[in-house]
């Protein structure tokens, strides 16, 4: 009975009564008629037959989302990722003097100073749905600049992953020739380099170096000069 109440509350939703009856012979064809599980599943013409049984529509794992974006770049994500950073090029404050050295800061980055980072969730179309996944907007424009490397993609697809770090030291920088790809504990070191307790800078040892010359605290990350439409790639 549980069962057929179910089934009944479902088709009510779609304004069709069904007797009992009728649900009971629609049940008993069910079972004549039932399919094992493996005709669910779809053959990959590429595999060996004996190990082709896969899911018609399986969810990618997050290795394989992230490998897709960064490795093999498919052309609906490349254009997902160029417009993304061509809407967020309008935010941007760029020193007009220097434009290419120094910081761009994130206008809008600094409404949510509790984060402390710029995160985009780039979409891509795989098996015939949509696939999401979150990304920095540096790795988007450093893997849009082709300048990620081997070591760097293979940091970014491992668990725990490796993180985005800003050798100027501003969070909200996002000037690409300011970010570099490295492990976790390389990224938590460089703020040694920033260290300005007793009003010095600590001598970097990292590489690529930190830019401890373009670094401002947190209160002066909104600069004098406009932005700029320019764009971050």
């Amino acid at each position: 009975m549980a069962l057929a109440s179910s089934w009944w509350y479902s088709s009510r939703s779609n304004s069709v009564l069904y007797p009992a009856v009728i649900l009971h012979e629609r049940m008993a064809t069910g079972i004549s008629s039932y399919q094992s599980k493996e005709s669910l599943y779809a053959k990959s013409p590429t595999e060996p037959s004996a190990q082709s049984i896969r899911p018609l529509d399986p969810k990618l794992s997050l290795y394989e989302r992230k490998s897709i974006v960064l490795v093999e770049k498919p052309a609906d994500a490349r254009a997902w990722m160029q417009k993304y950073l061509d809407r967020q090029s309008i935010h941007l404050k760029k020193d007009p003097l220097y434009p290419n050295s120094r910081c761009w800061i994130h206008q809008g980055a600094q409404r949510y100073m509790d984060r402390r980072n710029i995160h985009a969730t780039v979409r891509f179309k795989r098996n015939g749905k949509i696939q999401t996944v979150s990304m920095h907007c540096g790795i988007i424009a450093l893997c849009m600049r082709n300048e990620l490397t081997k070591d760097m993609i293979d940091g970014l697809l491992k668990q725990p992953s490796w993180h985005l770090s800003h050798l100027c030291g501003n969070w909200a920088c996002c000037n690409p020739r300011h970010m570099t790809i490295e492990p976790a504990r390389d990224n938590q070191r460089r703020k040694m380099c920033f260290n300005d307790k007793r009003g010095l800078l600590q001598h970097c040892t990292h590489t690529p170096s930190s830019q401890t010359w373009n670094w401002k605290a947190d209160a002066g990350l909104s600069m004098s000069y406009q932005a700029t439409s320019s764009s971050m790639i």
